[in-house]
């Protein structure tokens, strides 16, 4: 792996030709009549397995960068990519734009690269989300004071830039951590401390501030991601992220006595940045982790006269993050003259959308009517199309439709969280399933309910 000099995030993917096959169950839809494809997306992107006509569908396009990890769906621990290999974590194939880490060395808190100002770093003193002994210990001393660790300043694209600070911690002998920003970007230095008994989040200082949170799982033994959402000022670019153990105070500075400690790892900042995405490690310099790009070459026979297309997704993002037009499914053909696109987009209000071409003219194009994009939330959508009657469904419910406009004469290739290596969305997906033929809303019903059980989702 790039640039990782004190462990391995490489482990066991739980994807075919590893071995690990038999850990994922084979799953049959209720409906098979028509059934064209079913890619549960829960294996080896290499070698997508395929139970329906015309069998083992491989993509043409498999691009996965080794430099990122994931959150694996069997293991549950954060795993280093493979290259081509798709993300799959517990909603599906993991699919992102490309980002950086701009903190130098994420993976060494201890490294004389940072300073500690009224505290100490012990390295590897716990084992971490990602299964090995590499997560640092953040003491404070004897004073009272702000006890922070940071490393030395990197410089902002601009001014007023979204920026996404993100770590793990756990507690030890204290229960709270803080995450904190200051340098000539934060002149208000935003800080906010996390519970890590309970995950509350509360800012104890500084603006602009925009959000925080702190996300964890039975899985992870204690550990909490925390975020913190923030906008620089337009008084310059400096930017300092702050880490430290804290005793759940009001105020940033409090009496330490030289044992007070928390656990640390895997520190990440993002710039031009809604929220957080995977971790990418780092070792001496700022990471880029490539865009995930998936496609399939072929359109699996789907006849233009009458077809159903199922996919469920789980976005990284709520509503309110989308700037712009984020593909999440994507059959049209290179010219966009034909096909079918399913995305968000600011302009329906952060809904799901679809969009169907015909002859280079939009025949339809809908918005989901209930809810919009919620981060974390897996649903399913539906689309069914028999010559110019079209209908669209979330998680069973019909949402939209449109009884007349032109059919379109072809599919494209099947694009997953991307049109053409652009427009990428953010978040998983999984489960494809495509028909020859327009599934009944009853039989809709039950596929979906069949995909709910299966994911375990209730």
């Amino acid at each position: 792996m790039l640039g990782l000099a004190r462990r391995s995030l490489t482990g066991p993917q739980g994807l075919s030709g590893l071995g690990l096959v038999s850990s994922v169950p084979a799953w049959t839809p209720p409906i098979t009549k028509g059934l064209l494809l079913n890619i549960p997306r829960r294996l080896n992107a290499n070698a997508i397995w395929n139970n329906g006509a015309p069998g083992v569908l491989a993509p043409s396009v498999a691009s996965v960068d080794a430099v990122g990890t994931f959150d694996h769906a069997r293991t549950r621990l954060i795993t280093g990519a493979q290259t081509g290999v798709l993300r799959v974590e517990r909603n599906g194939g993991l699919s992102e734009e490309a980002v950086t880490n701009e903190i130098i060395r994420s993976d060494d808190i201890s490294h004389p690269d940072f300073t500690k100002d009224a505290s100490s770093v012990v390295a590897d003193q716990a084992i971490a989300p990602d299964g090995t002994m590499s997560a640092d210990e953040l003491l404070d001393d004897n004073s009272s004071n702000a006890h922070i660790i940071y490393d030395g300043a990197t410089a902002l694209p601009g001014v007023n830039t979204d920026c996404v600070l993100s770590c793990w911690f756990k507690a030890n002998t204290l229960d709270h951590a803080i995450l904190r920003i200051h340098g000539t970007g934060f002149n208000a230095a935003p800080v906010v401390t996390f519970n890590l008994i309970t995950g509350a989040a509360t800012n104890i200082g500084g603006e602009p501030y925009r959000a925080a949170y702190a996300v964890t799982r039975p899985e992870w033994n204690g550990w909490w991601l925390c975020v913190m959402k923030v906008n620089s000022d337009s008084s310059g670019t400096g930017c300092t992220p702050n880490v430290g153990p804290h005793d759940g105070s009001g105020a940033l500075a409090y009496a330490g006595d030289g044992t007070g400690s928390i656990y640390a790892w895997g520190l990440q900042i993002e710039y031009v940045a809604k929220f957080e995405t995977s971790y990418t490690p780092t070792s001496g310099a700022a990471v880029t982790r490539a865009a995930d790009r998936l496609e399939h070459a072929s359109a699996g026979n789907i006849l233009t006269s009458a077809w159903t297309v199922f996919l469920c997704y789980t976005p990284s993002f709520n509503a309110a993050d989308i700037t712009g037009s984020w593909i999440l499914l994507d059959i049209r053909d290179a010219a966009n003259t034909n096909g079918l696109s399913i995305f968000h987009g600011p302009a329906g209000g952060g809904k799901l959308r679809f969009l169907v071409r015909s002859s280079s003219t939009n025949a339809v194009l809908k918005d989901e009517l209930s809810t919009s994009a919620v981060r974390r939330t897996p649903q399913i959508v539906t689309v069914t199309g028999k010559a110019n009657e079209f209908k669209f469904y979330i998680d069973a419910v019909l949402q939209a439709q449109q009884l007349s406009g032109l059919a379109p004469s072809s599919f494209g290739p099947f694009q997953f969280g991307h049109l053409n290596g652009g427009n990428h969305w953010w978040g998983s997906s999984c489960h494809l399933l495509a028909y020859d033929r327009v599934l009944t809303a009853k039989q809709i019903t039950k596929t979906v309910s069949a995909i709910r059980s299966w994911m375990g989702i209730r």
